[in-house]
């Protein structure tokens, strides 16, 4: 979800079942409040609506969206009791956590942070010619100058690639 939808750490930890929303065309989009309590919305990729219902379905939940579930999308158990367990929303030092031993398990870069994603996710969506103003939007970027820094660096990244591409000799 970090990945695939460049959301804040506390964002991601604040989503419910009822953050989802089906659009007239039948697409999947994400309703969040961002920095500021500025609300925006994110498309889901396939892929990703695809792992969010494996995820509910394994957990024994319906997979029809409802946007007045309230109930954590993310949680931990806690409290056993003899009819079952609490759930308790997922916290940033386990979301943590659970990156970094994933990161480790991997064998990748140990310097993945939950935040990593989100800067993964508007390089990758910069380097793939969506649009800044788009980008912005979805980043939850209050203004487009934040993005901006984004894009100077995807280009710096490809200096060498747009000089390869004329011909100075001919």
């Amino acid at each position: 979800m970090l990945y695939t939808t460049g959301l804040r750490a506390s964002e991601l930890l604040s989503l419910n079942w009822g953050s989802f929303r089906y659009n007239r065309q039948g697409h999947l989009y994400l309703d969040v409040i961002g920095k500021g309590k500025k609300p925006r919305t994110i498309p889901v990729k396939e892929e990703t609506r695809k792992l969010l219902y494996q995820y509910r379905t394994s957990l024994g939940g319906a997979t029809e969206i409802n946007t007045e579930d309230t109930s954590p999308l993310f949680f931990t158990l806690y409290n056993r009791r003899e009819i079952g367990f609490n759930k308790k929303r997922l916290t940033y030092p386990t979301l943590y956590k659970m990156v970094k031993e994933a990161v480790y398990m991997a064998g990748k870069n140990l310097n993945v942070t939950p935040h990593w994603f989100r800067h993964t996710f508007v390089i990758m969506l910069l380097e793939n010619d969506v649009p800044l103003a788009v980008v912005k939007d979805w980043a939850g970027h209050s203004d487009i100058s934040t993005t901006n820094i984004y894009l100077e660096r995807v280009n710096q990244d490809h200096t060498y690639t747009h000089l390869n591409k004329v011909e100075l000799f001919k």
